[in-house]
């Protein structure tokens, strides 16, 4: 299951800003609002919430919906793609190792037969011991449908930030896998994710985003393995911070 960069903002501590906007700086969460628009004329809506049960318990709630599939390449649709809800509660540890820890809960439901719920454990690796890069592992256990057939497995991805520069430009790069099976057969999938953000706005509370995506798949039974073409996308768009 792919994980959204936005549940890592909650690896941190809570921090409200006071004058500008710094969604590379994971001490802080926001409430958030973009949209985007891929290659493939698909638009993207999404939005997240967050917040504090405490000093060292956060959480954030966040929704995705994808439309598009125009007849015609090039040209804009509504019809339905996708849809991805999120909820993260994480705590601080006392582990110097790892000193932010918590559970995902993930929904994921698309127009090609997938509906699957994930339930997962993730963590912040000590920067110290990763040379400046902010690093995040997270592994789920998957359940739900694929065309029909009942699925379970898990799926893994590693999470890697840096900033760029002192406005909060950053970079991100995370590779994610998944293996479920059920029925007699098993898919298995790996994506590539790279994703690039700067202010667009004086205040820090607009920015311009893009993110490339890389998707391999595979469907097999226990005679033949086929092969799912492969899929690449790149994702513009605007995100607001309130």
């Amino acid at each position: 299951m792919k994980i959204i960069v936005w549940l890592l903002l909650l690896l941190l501590s809570v921090n409200g800003y006071a004058d500008k906007v710094d969604p590379s700086d994971l001490t802080r969460l926001y409430t958030t609002a973009s949209v985007f628009i891929n290659n493939n004329s698909n638009i993207k809506i999404a939005g997240s919430l967050s917040g504090a049960y405490s000093e060292t318990n956060q959480y954030m709630a966040l929704f995705e919906y994808e439309m598009g599939n125009a007849d015609k390449e090039g040209e804009f649709s509504a019809y339905y793609i996708s849809a991805r809800a999120q909820y993260f509660q994480v705590l601080s540890t006392g582990i110097e190792n790892m000193p932010k820890a918590g559970v995902s809960l993930d929904y994921i439901d698309n127009d090609i037969g997938v509906k699957m719920i994930a339930v997962g454990l993730l963590g912040l690796v000590n920067p110290k011991w990763t040379g400046g890069f902010m690093v995040f592992p997270n592994i789920s256990y998957n359940q739900g449908e694929i065309l029909d057939i009942d699925v379970d497995g898990m799926s893994a991805n590693l999470f890697i930030s840096r900033k760029l520069n002192k406005n909060g430009t950053f970079i991100q790069f995370w590779p994610e896998y998944t293996n479920v099976s059920g029925g007699g057969k098993t898919s298995e999938s790996l994506n590539w994710n790279f994703s690039f953000g700067t202010p667009v706005t004086a205040d820090n509370s607009g920015w311009f985003n893009c993110k490339f995506t890389h998707g391999e798949s595979s469907l097999s039974d226990n005679i033949v393995t086929f092969d799912v073409p492969k899929s690449t996308s790149i994702y513009l768009g605007y995100k607001k911070y309130f």
